[in-house]
């Protein structure tokens, strides 16, 4: 799993695993999550934003309570 902050407020957790060929190189750069190695980019939603990202990438359920955050398989 990759645990981004997205923002000031906002995390967003998704797969490592890259639905393009099952590599788990998934990171988060430049405001989107991206496989390293083959060039898949995925949206904060998982949404494929690229050819070799068609599949999308799942996103897990983030929330914060206080100094707690929980990630939940949704």
């Amino acid at each position: 799993m990759v645990l981004a902050k997205v923002s000031a407020t906002e995390y967003v957790a998704v797969t490592q695993t890259c639905s393009h060929e099952g590599k788990k190189e998934i990171v988060y750069m430049n405001s989107q999550f991206y496989c390293t190695a083959h060039g898949a980019a995925f949206s904060k939603t998982g949404a494929g934003l690229n050819s070799n990202a068609r599949s999308g990438i799942k996103v897990f359920q983030v929330s914060i309570a206080g100094n707690i955050l929980t990630v939940t398989n949704n």
